[in-house]
Formats: C-alpha cells, sequence, structure tokens
C-alpha cells in the first residue's frame, strides 16, 4: 500500500500515514454509536460493555459495528456483552452490522499472495493481546519454525532471514500488522496485530491446528492427538493433557510467576521439542 501510494504522489509528495483513534476518541465513538437507541452510556458503563473497545485497537469500522451490534440485542445482559465478545470475529451467525467487518478481515487475510506468508501472519497468535513482539526474535522463531524457505525462483544470494525480513514488511506495509516501535534509524524494532485482527487470525489458526492457544485460569484443555505448537497465556501448566509428545513448540506467558509453571512442565516428554 505503501509503495503504490509512493508512485501515486508527486515527486516531493509525502505519504500521510493513518493513524487509529486513541482511547478516548474510541470511546467517544463507540458510546455515541451505542447511545443511539434504547440503551444509554450508563447502561454500557454498567454492563462493562466498554471492555469490548480493547479488542477494536482504535479501529473506527469494528467500533461502529461492536455498538451496533450491541445495541440490536434485546435483554441485553453483561454475560451478552462476554459472548459477543468472544464470537465478534466469528463468520457463522454474522448479522449485517459484523459481516461487513468480518469481510474486511477476511480478505486481508486471503489476499496473502502466499501461503507462507499467511502462516507467518498467523504465528502472531503466539502471543497475548497488547504484546509487542520484538522483530527479531520474531524472525528468528520464523526460521527456527522452518515457515520460511528460499524459493527455486529467488536469486542465489536471497537467504531465508531475508525472505522473512520482506515477509513482516509487507504485513506491515498492507497494516495486517501494526509498528509499534522504530529504531533511530528507520528499522522496525516491535509490531503486533490489531485488536480485530489478532481475534481473527486465532479462529483462523485454531480452526487449521496451526496453533492450540490455551488462555485464563477457566479454559479446560481437551486431550489433543496431535498439537504441534502450544502457547499457554495465563494458564496454569498443571492443567495439560498428558498427549503432548508431538509439541514443537511451546510458549509460556504467565500473568505472574513464571517460577510456578516450572516443575509441572515435564520437558523430557516433548521428545520434539525445539522452540
Amino acid at each position: 500500500i505503501k509503495k503504490i501510494a509512493r508512485r501515486c504522489s508527486s515527486a516531493n509528495g509525502r505519504v500521510y500515514k493513518m493513524k487509529t483513534l486513541d482511547d478516548n476518541d474510541s470511546r467517544k465513538l463507540f458510546f455515541e454509536v451505542f447511545s443511539k437507541g434504547k440503551y444509554s452510556v450508563a447502561d454500557a458503563t454498567e454492563l462493562k460493555a466498554s471492555a469490548l473497545l480493547e479488542k477494536c485497537g482504535g479501529l473506527p469500522l469494528a467500533l461502529e459495528s461492536k455498538a451496533k451490534f450491541l445495541k440490536s440485542e434485546e435483554d441485553l445482559t453483561k454475560s451478552k456483552c462476554e459472548d459477543a465478545c468472544r464470537k465478534l470475529c466469528a463468520p457463522e451467525g454474522c448479522d449485517d452490522t459484523l459481516g461487513r467487518m468480518h469481510g474486511v478481515l477476511a480478505s486481508s487475510y486471503e489476499s496473502l499472495y502466499s501461503l507462507v506468508l499467511q502462516q507467518c501472519l498467523l504465528y502472531f497468535c503466539m502471543f497475548p493481546r497488547g504484546h509487542r513482539v520484538r522483530r527479531n526474535p520474531l524472525i528468528r522463531r520464523w526460521l527456527a519454525e522452518g515457515l520460511v524457505h528460499v524459493q527455486p525462483g529467488d536469486a542465489v544470494s536471497t537467504t531465508p532471514q531475508d525472505i522473512a525480513i520482506e515477509n513482516l514488511e509487507t504485513l506491515i506495509d498492507r497494516s495486517i500488522i501494526q509498528s509499534m516501535e522504530v529504531s533511530t534509524c528507520g528499522n522496525i524494532k516491535r509490531c503486533q496485530p490489531p485488536g480485530m485482527m489478532l481475534e481473527y487470525i486465532v479462529r483462523k489458526s485454531m480452526s487449521q491446528n496451526f496453533i492450540t492457544l490455551l488462555c485464563g485460569e477457566s479454559e479446560t484443555a481437551e486431550e489433543w492427538d496431535y498439537v504441534r505448537r502450544l502457547s499457554l497465556h495465563d494458564y496454569c501448566a498443571a492443567k495439560l493433557p498428558k498427549g503432548l509428545s508431538r509439541l514443537r513448540t511451546l510458549a509460556v506467558f504467565p500473568a505472574g510467576d513464571a517460577a510456578k509453571n516450572e516443575p509441572t512442565l515435564d520437558f523430557a516428554k516433548y521428545d520434539l521439542l525445539r522452540v
């Protein structure tokens, strides 16, 4: 997108990068749309509907779609808000209000021209919401996972690391991944997917069995026949299922003391664990 914008601009032109809404403007837009009906801002506050704002990432379309969806509900309760938050990016049961937003997310994903690029995007599911992913460790993870390869048509001097860097730049250039921190020389240092895109790729990743996620103490682990990549987000490792002999990648993001998980992680059983 940036490359196209530069080509369309004049010789001395400057490409303006659109920014997402900040917290105040996000709340203002959300409550303005939500309160145009039978519900008020006070109702939204009481139902803790503002918790949904975190997943919008300051995107106006997501904020407006969520607000319209909630205000269309009959007898809106706190549990319905939480349920709507969980199912927001699910294609099944989408009404017209959410259908357009889901279509935008699906279009962004499907527009990626290679399976490798799609898998690089799905790999961001390994990290918790709001986690600013460091560029160099991410590239090393992609390489260790074998997600990036030199193709027959590539230049002789091209390395897998060059392709990994190009893939990350492509995702950022298409605004699918956000640049969160840049070095003094202009290189990306940290990045993360927007809230709604993260919701979408989590569902996509789980449906393809690309990454298995366990988030929160209340979530129950099932017995899996085959798990290759497992990421624990504030999850007690003591509840892990036993059938993890084929596990290759394990990521643990504890909310508290990481040491409490060490005695329950029996690495001797993970014969294929590499990352």
